[in-house]
């Protein structure tokens, strides 16, 4: 009728109250998840001081060995002494013998030598490290110092090495052909002053 009184409706708020508690506590067992993954994959983090940092950058930076990614550069900065830049590496959990002992680690950059073009993929990346493992079963180390370049075995084609000794260098270069009858039959990995400095 015109003169009762209107009914008032009531909202049952428990329901819906326990529906909005659930979406966050979702999405911080999600976090949470990730967070341990992330942690649980992480390898070891080593120190590598690199003749020069031009082109590195943390967070861009990958290293590699054999074209395989075993880290990423997370920091680029001086060493306490300001003088030589270092490295932070993040390693990957699986990749731990490349922070052992014997490890080897060096910059990869586009060069020209006479065989032609090396380092060309890194035009567009920049430049990336590259690394050798150590054994397995030593010790663990926290700071390396990067190769001035790659290891003379670095290619790993095998072959006779010899080590052949000359009172001046002249025009050879690391990359310079060595010829038998005007054929190529090996090339030159390295050159340095004898022990004595002469």
């Amino acid at each position: 009728s015109a003169g009762g009184s209107i009914p008032t409706a009531t909202i049952d708020t428990r329901r819906r109250s326990g529906a909005i508690w659930l979406v966050p506590i979702m999405a911080l067992l999600i976090v949470g998840f990730f967070v341990a993954r992330e942690w649980w994959m992480r390898g070891p983090r080593i120190v590598v001081s690199i003749p020069r940092a031009t082109g590195i950058e943390a967070g861009r930076t990958r290293v590699f060995s054999r074209g395989v990614p075993i880290g990423t550069v997370e920091r680029v900065r001086l060493d306490d002494d300001l003088v030589h830049p270092v490295i932070d590496v993040q390693l990957e959990r699986w990749a731990s013998a490349f922070g052992r002992e014997g490890a080897h680690f060096w910059v990869v950059t586009p060069s020209i030598n006479f065989h032609g073009v090396s380092g060309l993929e890194t035009l567009a990346s920049g430049p990336v490290l590259e690394a050798r493992p150590g054994s397995l079963t030593a010790a663990s180390v926290e700071r390396f110092v990067a190769l001035a370049h790659a290891p003379s075995d670095a290619s790993g084609v095998p072959g006779l090495r010899l080590l052949l000794t000359s009172p001046r260098l002249g025009s050879i270069r690391v990359g310079s052909p060595v010829t038998y009858r005007d054929l190529e039959v090996g090339e030159v990995i390295e050159t340095e002053l004898a022990s004595d400095s002469r």
